[in-house]
Protein backbone atom coordinates (compact mmCIF):
# COMPACT_ATOMS: atom_id res chain seq x y z
CA UNK A 1 0.00 0.00 0.00
CA UNK A 2 1.46 3.77 -0.94
CA UNK A 3 1.67 6.50 1.36
CA UNK A 4 -1.25 8.33 0.01
CA UNK A 5 -3.61 5.36 -0.29
CA UNK A 6 -2.90 4.88 3.44
CA UNK A 7 -3.62 8.46 4.27
CA UNK A 8 -6.74 7.95 2.03
CA UNK A 9 -7.96 4.88 4.06
CA UNK A 10 -7.12 6.21 6.93
CA UNK A 11 -9.15 9.15 7.05
CA UNK A 12 -11.97 7.22 5.68
CA UNK A 13 -12.32 5.60 8.67
CA UNK A 14 -12.32 8.77 10.97
CA UNK A 15 -14.87 9.92 9.36
CA UNK A 16 -16.33 7.02 9.94
CA UNK A 17 -15.74 6.93 13.58
CA UNK A 18 -17.18 10.80 13.66
CA UNK A 19 -20.60 8.94 12.37
CA UNK A 20 -20.39 6.56 14.58
CA UNK A 21 -20.56 8.78 17.47
CA UNK A 22 -23.28 11.10 16.05
CA UNK A 23 -25.71 7.82 15.96
CA UNK A 24 -24.70 6.24 19.02
CA UNK A 25 -23.89 8.57 21.44
CA UNK A 26 -23.45 5.94 24.42
CA UNK A 27 -20.75 4.27 22.43
CA UNK A 28 -18.66 7.48 22.59
CA UNK A 29 -15.90 6.43 24.71
CA UNK A 30 -15.22 3.50 22.60
CA UNK A 31 -15.51 5.32 19.27
CA UNK A 32 -13.54 8.09 20.77
CA UNK A 33 -10.39 5.79 21.65
CA UNK A 34 -10.80 4.25 17.91
CA UNK A 35 -10.90 8.06 16.73
CA UNK A 36 -7.69 9.06 18.69
CA UNK A 37 -5.75 5.66 17.15
CA UNK A 38 -6.77 6.20 13.55
CA UNK A 39 -5.51 10.05 14.04
CA UNK A 40 -2.38 8.69 15.53
CA UNK A 41 -1.54 6.49 12.77
CA UNK A 42 -2.06 9.60 10.39
CA UNK A 43 -0.01 11.46 12.11
CA UNK A 44 2.82 8.64 12.57
CA UNK A 45 2.71 8.16 8.44
CA UNK A 46 5.82 8.65 6.67
CA UNK A 47 8.09 9.55 9.74
CA UNK A 48 9.75 12.76 10.40
CA UNK A 49 8.25 15.62 9.63
CA UNK A 50 4.42 14.75 8.65
CA UNK A 51 0.99 17.10 8.04
CA UNK A 52 -2.00 15.79 9.47
CA UNK A 53 -4.91 16.76 6.87
CA UNK A 54 -8.61 15.75 6.27
CA UNK A 55 -10.31 15.89 2.96
CA UNK A 56 -13.33 17.65 2.95
CA UNK A 57 -17.09 15.81 2.54
CA UNK A 58 -20.46 16.55 3.29
CA UNK A 59 -21.11 14.64 6.24
CA UNK A 60 -24.36 14.72 9.13
CA UNK A 61 -24.05 18.01 10.86
CA UNK A 62 -25.71 17.95 14.50
CA UNK A 63 -26.25 19.88 17.22
CA UNK A 64 -27.17 18.58 21.01
CA UNK A 65 -27.96 20.67 24.42
CA UNK A 66 -27.75 18.53 27.47
CA UNK A 67 -29.55 19.61 30.15
CA UNK A 68 -31.64 18.52 33.41
CA UNK A 69 -34.96 19.00 34.69
CA UNK A 70 -38.00 17.68 36.59
CA UNK A 71 -41.35 16.23 35.40
CA UNK A 72 -44.53 18.81 37.14
CA UNK A 73 -47.79 18.88 35.81
CA UNK A 74 -48.44 22.06 34.05
CA UNK A 75 -51.36 22.97 36.46
CA UNK A 76 -50.28 22.45 40.34
CA UNK A 77 -51.79 24.68 43.32
CA UNK A 78 -51.88 23.81 47.38
CA UNK A 79 -55.03 25.65 47.68
CA UNK A 80 -56.08 27.41 51.32
CA UNK A 81 -59.02 29.01 52.77
CA UNK A 82 -59.25 33.06 53.37
CA UNK A 83 -60.47 32.78 56.75
CA UNK A 84 -59.87 30.94 59.84
CA UNK A 85 -62.95 28.36 60.40
CA UNK A 86 -63.73 24.60 61.33
CA UNK A 87 -63.76 21.83 58.79
CA UNK A 88 -67.22 20.75 58.34
CA UNK A 89 -67.03 18.35 55.59
CA UNK A 90 -64.39 16.78 52.84
CA UNK A 91 -65.84 16.10 49.33
CA UNK A 92 -62.99 14.14 48.02
CA UNK A 93 -59.87 11.72 48.77
CA UNK A 94 -56.60 11.47 47.67
CA UNK A 95 -55.90 10.08 43.79
CA UNK A 96 -59.93 11.35 42.96
CA UNK A 97 -60.12 12.67 39.62
CA UNK A 98 -62.29 15.91 39.98
CA UNK A 99 -63.85 18.54 37.31
CA UNK A 100 -63.46 22.33 37.17
CA UNK A 101 -65.52 23.85 39.78
CA UNK A 102 -66.34 20.63 41.99
CA UNK A 103 -66.15 21.27 45.97
CA UNK A 104 -63.17 19.88 47.65
CA UNK A 105 -63.26 21.11 50.95
CA UNK A 106 -65.76 23.01 53.07
CA UNK A 107 -66.38 25.02 56.37
CA UNK A 108 -68.70 25.62 58.54
CA UNK A 109 -70.66 29.03 57.38
CA UNK A 110 -72.92 29.52 60.25
CA UNK A 111 -75.89 32.05 59.77
CA UNK A 112 -75.05 32.84 56.11
CA UNK A 113 -77.17 29.89 54.74
CA UNK A 114 -80.54 31.32 56.97
CA UNK A 115 -78.97 35.07 55.52
CA UNK A 116 -79.17 33.99 52.03
CA UNK A 117 -82.21 32.15 51.80
CA UNK A 118 -83.79 34.80 53.60
CA UNK A 119 -82.45 37.94 51.09
CA UNK A 120 -83.43 35.21 47.92
CA UNK A 121 -87.20 35.40 48.97
CA UNK A 122 -86.33 39.33 49.63
CA UNK A 123 -85.26 39.63 45.95
CA UNK A 124 -88.05 37.29 44.57
CA UNK A 125 -90.66 40.05 46.16
CA UNK A 126 -88.97 42.75 44.91
CA UNK A 127 -89.13 41.26 41.66
CA UNK A 128 -92.19 40.65 42.08
CA UNK A 129 -93.70 44.29 43.19
CA UNK A 130 -92.19 45.60 39.95
CA UNK A 131 -93.82 43.14 37.94
CA UNK A 132 -97.42 43.66 39.08
CA UNK A 133 -96.45 47.39 38.44
CA UNK A 134 -95.79 47.10 34.95
CA UNK A 135 -98.38 44.30 34.65
CA UNK A 136 -101.03 47.07 35.96
CA UNK A 137 -99.91 49.16 32.94
CA UNK A 138 -100.17 46.76 30.59
CA UNK A 139 -103.45 46.06 31.45
CA UNK A 140 -104.62 49.62 31.19
CA UNK A 141 -102.96 49.91 27.50
CA UNK A 142 -104.85 46.07 26.67
CA UNK A 143 -107.86 47.55 27.71
CA UNK A 144 -107.71 50.80 25.79
CA UNK A 145 -106.55 48.99 22.85
CA UNK A 146 -109.90 47.15 22.46
CA UNK A 147 -111.74 50.00 22.74
CA UNK A 148 -109.79 51.62 19.82
CA UNK A 149 -110.34 48.56 17.76
CA UNK A 150 -113.61 48.06 18.42
CA UNK A 151 -114.66 51.27 17.58
CA UNK A 152 -112.93 50.91 14.39
CA UNK A 153 -114.49 48.08 13.36
CA UNK A 154 -117.80 49.68 14.09
CA UNK A 155 -116.90 52.37 12.20
CA UNK A 156 -115.64 49.79 9.19
CA UNK A 157 -118.85 47.44 9.19
CA UNK A 158 -121.87 49.98 9.84
CA UNK A 159 -124.57 51.11 7.43
CA UNK A 160 -122.50 48.96 4.16
CA UNK A 161 -124.47 48.92 1.03
CA UNK A 162 -123.46 47.53 -2.65
CA UNK A 163 -123.62 50.44 -5.08
CA UNK A 164 -124.51 49.13 -8.65
CA UNK A 165 -122.10 49.70 -11.57
CA UNK A 166 -125.18 50.57 -13.84
CA UNK A 167 -128.07 52.23 -13.14
CA UNK A 168 -130.27 50.81 -15.41
CA UNK A 169 -129.93 47.38 -12.99
CA UNK A 170 -133.49 46.49 -12.31
CA UNK A 171 -133.06 44.31 -8.71
CA UNK A 172 -132.51 45.55 -5.59
CA UNK A 173 -129.45 45.71 -4.20
CA UNK A 174 -127.87 43.05 -2.47
CA UNK A 175 -127.75 43.13 1.21
CA UNK A 176 -124.35 43.51 3.19
CA UNK A 177 -124.02 42.22 6.68
CA UNK A 178 -121.42 41.11 9.11
CA UNK A 179 -118.74 42.84 11.01
CA UNK A 180 -115.57 43.29 8.90
CA UNK A 181 -112.48 41.77 10.90
CA UNK A 182 -109.73 43.51 8.30
CA UNK A 183 -107.56 46.43 9.23
CA UNK A 184 -107.75 48.46 5.93
CA UNK A 185 -110.12 50.58 4.33
CA UNK A 186 -110.83 50.73 1.24
CA UNK A 187 -113.29 49.15 -1.67
CA UNK A 188 -114.76 45.29 -2.98
CA UNK A 189 -116.21 45.07 -6.10
CA UNK A 190 -118.34 41.76 -7.21
CA UNK A 191 -119.97 40.39 -10.14
CA UNK A 192 -122.56 37.51 -10.17
CA UNK A 193 -121.57 35.18 -12.66
CA UNK A 194 -123.67 32.00 -13.55
CA UNK A 195 -121.37 28.63 -13.20
CA UNK A 196 -123.11 26.21 -15.30
CA UNK A 197 -125.32 27.83 -18.21
CA UNK A 198 -128.90 26.31 -17.39
CA UNK A 199 -127.97 24.53 -14.00
CA UNK A 200 -129.03 27.48 -11.77
CA UNK A 201 -125.59 27.75 -10.00
CA UNK A 202 -123.97 30.96 -9.35
CA UNK A 203 -120.95 32.26 -8.21
CA UNK A 204 -118.93 35.59 -6.97
CA UNK A 205 -116.08 37.07 -8.44
CA UNK A 206 -114.27 39.10 -5.56
CA UNK A 207 -111.75 42.16 -6.57
CA UNK A 208 -110.53 44.95 -4.51
CA UNK A 209 -109.71 44.37 -0.41
CA UNK A 210 -109.61 40.53 -0.82
CA UNK A 211 -108.83 38.44 -4.33
CA UNK A 212 -110.38 34.97 -2.93
CA UNK A 213 -111.26 32.22 -5.10
CA UNK A 214 -114.92 32.03 -7.24
CA UNK A 215 -117.14 31.92 -4.42
CA UNK A 216 -120.31 29.79 -4.71
CA UNK A 217 -123.82 31.88 -4.01
CA UNK A 218 -125.68 30.06 -1.20
CA UNK A 219 -129.08 28.98 -2.11
CA UNK A 220 -130.07 28.76 1.61
CA UNK A 221 -128.17 31.81 3.41
CA UNK A 222 -125.88 34.73 3.16
CA UNK A 223 -122.95 34.27 0.74
CA UNK A 224 -119.12 34.97 2.25
CA UNK A 225 -117.73 38.10 0.73
CA UNK A 226 -114.37 36.91 0.91
CA UNK A 227 -113.07 35.75 4.50
CA UNK A 228 -113.07 38.89 6.61
CA UNK A 229 -116.21 38.85 8.03
CA UNK A 230 -118.79 40.15 5.60
CA UNK A 231 -121.67 38.50 3.60
CA UNK A 232 -123.85 39.18 0.95
CA UNK A 233 -127.63 38.51 0.26
CA UNK A 234 -129.69 38.76 -2.67
CA UNK A 235 -133.46 40.00 -2.07
CA UNK A 236 -134.93 39.14 -5.62
CA UNK A 237 -133.83 35.86 -7.39
CA UNK A 238 -130.33 35.23 -7.36
CA UNK A 239 -130.82 34.95 -11.76
CA UNK A 240 -131.85 38.34 -11.94
CA UNK A 241 -128.42 39.01 -10.63
CA UNK A 242 -126.66 37.74 -13.36
CA UNK A 243 -123.94 39.58 -15.19
CA UNK A 244 -124.25 42.98 -12.98
CA UNK A 245 -121.33 44.34 -11.08
CA UNK A 246 -121.57 45.98 -7.53
CA UNK A 247 -119.59 48.23 -4.98
CA UNK A 248 -119.13 47.99 -1.26
CA UNK A 249 -116.66 50.72 0.29
CA UNK A 250 -115.23 50.51 3.47
CA UNK A 251 -116.51 52.90 5.40
CA UNK A 252 -119.27 54.08 4.04
CA UNK A 253 -118.94 57.56 4.04
CA UNK A 254 -122.28 58.32 3.03
CA UNK A 255 -124.41 56.68 5.35
CA UNK A 256 -126.33 58.46 8.09
CA UNK A 257 -124.21 56.84 10.50
CA UNK A 258 -120.73 57.52 9.26
CA UNK A 259 -120.22 60.63 11.38
CA UNK A 260 -121.33 58.89 14.47
CA UNK A 261 -119.53 56.22 13.94
CA UNK A 262 -116.58 58.38 13.18
CA UNK A 263 -116.90 60.56 16.29
CA UNK A 264 -116.76 57.58 18.44
CA UNK A 265 -113.56 55.64 16.95
CA UNK A 266 -112.00 59.66 17.16
CA UNK A 267 -112.98 59.80 20.85
CA UNK A 268 -111.76 56.22 21.31
CA UNK A 269 -107.72 57.18 20.39
CA UNK A 270 -108.25 60.07 22.66
CA UNK A 271 -108.89 57.89 25.39
CA UNK A 272 -106.67 55.56 24.77
CA UNK A 273 -103.84 58.01 24.82
CA UNK A 274 -105.09 59.80 28.07
CA UNK A 275 -105.78 56.66 30.14
CA UNK A 276 -102.03 55.19 29.27
CA UNK A 277 -100.54 58.35 29.89
CA UNK A 278 -102.21 58.62 32.94
CA UNK A 279 -101.59 55.08 33.83
CA UNK A 280 -97.79 55.57 32.93
CA UNK A 281 -97.76 58.59 35.23
CA UNK A 282 -99.42 57.71 38.30
CA UNK A 283 -97.09 54.83 38.15
CA UNK A 284 -94.06 56.74 38.16
CA UNK A 285 -95.49 58.98 40.61
CA UNK A 286 -97.10 56.89 43.27
CA UNK A 287 -94.63 53.68 42.96
CA UNK A 288 -91.68 55.09 41.38
CA UNK A 289 -90.54 52.87 38.59
CA UNK A 290 -87.04 53.84 39.41
CA UNK A 291 -87.61 53.47 42.80
CA UNK A 292 -88.76 49.39 42.03
CA UNK A 293 -85.59 48.85 40.04
CA UNK A 294 -83.59 50.67 42.83
CA UNK A 295 -85.31 48.08 45.32
CA UNK A 296 -84.52 45.24 42.87
CA UNK A 297 -81.09 45.87 42.36
CA UNK A 298 -80.11 46.59 46.17
CA UNK A 299 -81.93 42.62 46.75
CA UNK A 300 -79.66 41.46 44.54
CA UNK A 301 -76.91 43.52 45.56
CA UNK A 302 -77.20 41.51 49.12
CA UNK A 303 -77.88 37.88 47.52
CA UNK A 304 -74.87 37.85 45.61
CA UNK A 305 -72.78 39.73 48.81
CA UNK A 306 -73.93 36.92 50.61
CA UNK A 307 -73.11 34.11 48.33
CA UNK A 308 -69.11 36.00 47.95
CA UNK A 309 -68.82 35.38 51.54
CA UNK A 310 -70.31 31.43 51.31
CA UNK A 311 -67.70 31.15 48.61
CA UNK A 312 -64.96 31.30 50.99
CA UNK A 313 -65.93 28.71 52.65
CA UNK A 314 -65.90 26.45 50.39
CA UNK A 315 -62.43 25.23 47.77
CA UNK A 316 -63.16 24.63 44.53
CA UNK A 317 -61.43 22.73 42.00
CA UNK A 318 -59.80 25.51 39.76
CA UNK A 319 -59.26 23.25 37.00
CA UNK A 320 -60.36 19.75 35.77
CA UNK A 321 -57.57 17.47 38.24
CA UNK A 322 -56.16 14.88 40.40
CA UNK A 323 -56.53 15.42 44.35
CA UNK A 324 -52.58 14.78 45.72
CA UNK A 325 -53.07 15.53 49.40
CA UNK A 326 -55.65 16.53 51.85
CA UNK A 327 -53.63 18.52 54.93
CA UNK A 328 -57.29 18.70 56.90
CA UNK A 329 -59.62 16.59 58.82
CA UNK A 330 -63.26 17.09 59.45
CA UNK A 331 -64.00 18.98 62.85
CA UNK A 332 -60.75 20.40 62.58
CA UNK A 333 -59.51 24.38 62.68
CA UNK A 334 -57.54 25.88 60.21
CA UNK A 335 -56.12 29.16 59.77
CA UNK A 336 -55.96 31.34 56.85
CA UNK A 337 -52.82 30.43 54.24
CA UNK A 338 -52.51 27.28 56.23
CA UNK A 339 -52.92 24.20 53.00
CA UNK A 340 -55.79 22.03 53.28
CA UNK A 341 -55.66 20.15 49.48
CA UNK A 342 -53.41 19.78 47.20
CA UNK A 343 -54.43 19.47 43.02
CA UNK A 344 -52.49 18.69 39.42
CA UNK A 345 -54.13 18.95 36.49
CA UNK A 346 -55.32 16.50 34.59
CA UNK A 347 -53.71 17.31 31.39
CA UNK A 348 -50.63 15.87 30.20
CA UNK A 349 -47.36 15.63 32.48
CA UNK A 350 -44.63 18.06 31.65
CA UNK A 351 -40.99 18.69 31.75
CA UNK A 352 -39.35 21.99 33.31
CA UNK A 353 -36.09 23.27 32.71
CA UNK A 354 -33.72 25.94 33.21
CA UNK A 355 -31.39 26.12 30.61
CA UNK A 356 -28.20 28.60 30.88
CA UNK A 357 -28.05 31.60 29.11
CA UNK A 358 -25.08 30.61 27.02
CA UNK A 359 -27.49 27.87 25.34
CA UNK A 360 -30.79 29.48 24.93
CA UNK A 361 -29.73 31.19 21.56
CA UNK A 362 -29.78 27.66 20.33
CA UNK A 363 -33.07 26.68 21.60
CA UNK A 364 -36.60 26.95 19.53
CA UNK A 365 -39.98 25.94 20.25
CA UNK A 366 -40.35 22.25 18.67
CA UNK A 367 -37.04 20.82 19.00
CA UNK A 368 -36.94 17.13 19.32
CA UNK A 369 -35.35 15.70 22.62
CA UNK A 370 -34.45 12.31 24.13
CA UNK A 371 -34.98 12.05 27.93
CA UNK A 372 -34.30 9.75 30.39
CA UNK A 373 -35.51 9.59 33.50
CA UNK A 374 -33.69 8.90 36.57
CA UNK A 375 -36.26 6.70 38.17
CA UNK A 376 -35.83 4.00 35.22
CA UNK A 377 -32.30 4.71 33.79
CA UNK A 378 -30.52 5.63 30.46
CA UNK A 379 -32.04 2.30 29.11
CA UNK A 380 -35.12 3.70 29.01
CA UNK A 381 -35.99 6.87 26.70
CA UNK A 382 -38.72 8.85 26.32
CA UNK A 383 -39.33 11.29 23.58
CA UNK A 384 -40.38 15.15 23.95
CA UNK A 385 -40.14 18.00 22.46
CA UNK A 386 -39.73 21.89 23.26
CA UNK A 387 -43.53 23.98 23.64
CA UNK A 388 -42.28 26.78 25.18
CA UNK A 389 -39.45 28.95 26.20
CA UNK A 390 -39.95 32.02 28.58
CA UNK A 391 -39.00 35.08 27.13
CA UNK A 392 -37.58 36.28 30.46
CA UNK A 393 -35.02 35.15 32.42
CA UNK A 394 -34.75 33.61 36.02
CA UNK A 395 -31.78 33.57 38.59
CA UNK A 396 -31.09 30.64 39.94
CA UNK A 397 -27.54 30.45 41.99
CA UNK A 398 -26.76 34.03 40.62
CA UNK A 399 -26.55 32.79 37.02
CA UNK A 400 -29.32 33.92 34.22
CA UNK A 401 -31.09 31.04 33.14
CA UNK A 402 -34.08 30.50 31.01
CA UNK A 403 -37.35 28.14 31.22
CA UNK A 404 -37.80 25.89 28.77
CA UNK A 405 -40.79 23.27 29.02
CA UNK A 406 -41.01 20.41 26.73
CA UNK A 407 -43.76 18.17 26.49
CA UNK A 408 -43.87 13.95 26.27
CA UNK A 409 -44.95 12.76 22.84
CA UNK A 410 -46.80 9.77 23.81
CA UNK A 411 -48.47 9.28 27.50
CA UNK A 412 -46.87 6.69 29.92
CA UNK A 413 -48.06 5.97 33.26
CA UNK A 414 -44.61 5.35 34.79
CA UNK A 415 -43.95 8.99 34.06
CA UNK A 416 -44.56 11.10 37.70
CA UNK A 417 -44.71 14.54 38.34
CA UNK A 418 -41.86 14.98 40.77
CA UNK A 419 -39.02 12.71 38.70
CA UNK A 420 -36.00 13.53 37.72
CA UNK A 421 -34.82 13.86 33.65
CA UNK A 422 -32.42 14.03 32.06
CA UNK A 423 -32.08 16.21 28.32
CA UNK A 424 -30.54 16.16 25.64
CA UNK A 425 -32.43 18.65 22.96
CA UNK A 426 -31.26 18.16 19.32
CA UNK A 427 -31.42 21.71 18.59
CA UNK A 428 -30.07 21.03 14.67
CA UNK A 429 -29.75 18.35 12.33
CA UNK A 430 -28.95 18.21 8.78
CA UNK A 431 -27.52 16.09 5.95
CA UNK A 432 -24.11 17.27 3.64
CA UNK A 433 -23.06 20.14 5.29
CA UNK A 434 -19.35 20.71 4.95
CA UNK A 435 -17.71 21.17 8.08
CA UNK A 436 -14.05 20.84 9.87
CA UNK A 437 -12.62 21.12 13.69
CA UNK A 438 -13.07 24.34 14.83
CA UNK A 439 -8.90 24.14 16.05
CA UNK A 440 -8.32 24.84 12.40
CA UNK A 441 -9.84 28.38 11.90
CA UNK A 442 -7.48 30.79 11.75
CA UNK A 443 -8.78 34.47 12.81
CA UNK A 444 -7.18 37.26 11.24
CA UNK A 445 -8.63 40.75 11.10
CA UNK A 446 -12.27 39.74 11.86
CA UNK A 447 -11.75 37.27 8.91
CA UNK A 448 -11.58 33.57 8.75
CA UNK A 449 -9.07 31.44 7.18
CA UNK A 450 -8.56 27.48 6.38
CA UNK A 451 -5.31 26.25 6.03
CA UNK A 452 -5.95 24.20 2.54
CA UNK A 453 -3.54 22.08 0.81
CA UNK A 454 -2.87 22.63 -2.88
CA UNK A 455 -0.14 20.99 -5.12
CA UNK A 456 2.41 21.34 -3.01
CA UNK A 457 1.37 24.60 -1.19
CA UNK A 458 -0.47 25.06 2.12
CA UNK A 459 -2.55 28.41 1.75
CA UNK A 460 -4.91 30.78 3.68
CA UNK A 461 -8.11 29.82 2.28
CA UNK A 462 -10.88 32.94 4.18
CA UNK A 463 -14.31 31.04 4.58
CA UNK A 464 -17.64 32.41 6.33
CA UNK A 465 -18.44 30.02 8.87
CA UNK A 466 -21.63 28.71 10.51
CA UNK A 467 -22.79 26.49 13.53
CA UNK A 468 -20.76 24.61 16.08
CA UNK A 469 -21.71 20.73 16.18
CA UNK A 470 -21.98 18.58 19.72
CA UNK A 471 -18.88 16.83 17.97
CA UNK A 472 -17.11 20.05 17.80
CA UNK A 473 -16.73 20.77 14.45
CA UNK A 474 -17.64 24.14 12.92
CA UNK A 475 -19.82 24.39 9.98
CA UNK A 476 -18.38 26.27 6.57
CA UNK A 477 -21.09 28.00 4.98
CA UNK A 478 -18.76 29.06 2.00
CA UNK A 479 -14.86 28.62 0.93
CA UNK A 480 -14.38 25.31 0.40
CA UNK A 481 -15.91 22.57 -2.10
CA UNK A 482 -15.80 18.71 -1.36
CA UNK A 483 -12.40 17.20 -2.23
CA UNK A 484 -10.65 20.63 -0.74
CA UNK A 485 -7.48 18.59 1.47
CA UNK A 486 -7.24 20.73 5.09
CA UNK A 487 -3.96 20.88 6.89
CA UNK A 488 -5.22 20.16 10.72
CA UNK A 489 -1.49 20.40 12.41
CA UNK A 490 2.01 19.59 11.43
CA UNK A 491 3.67 17.23 13.67
CA UNK A 492 7.77 15.57 13.71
Amino acid sequence: MTLDSLVAFITRHITQAKKLIHKHPRLSLGAGVVLVLLVAMLSGVGGGTQEETVVVSPKPFVQKISVSGKVKAPEDVQMSFEQTGRVERIYVSVGQEVKEGAPLIALSSGTLGAELASAQAQLSLKRAERENDVANLENVRQQQNTAVESAYRTLLSSSLEAVPFSGAYSSDAPVITGAYTGTKEGQYKFSITEKNLGAGDYELRVIGLETPEAIRVSKTGPTPLGSLGLYVSFPDPVASYKDTIWYVSLPNTKATTYVTNYNAYQEALRERDKAVADAEAALALRLGTTIKDAEVAAAQAEVNRILAELAKFTLRAPFDGVVTAIDAEVGEAVSVNDSAVSLIGARALEIESFVPEINIAYLAVGDPAVVTLDAYGEQVPFTAKVIAIDPAETIRDGVSTYRVRLAFMEDDERVKSGMTANILITTDERDGVISVPQGVIVKKKDISYVPVKEGGRTTLTPVITGAVSSLGEIEVVSGLEEGDIVVLSKKK
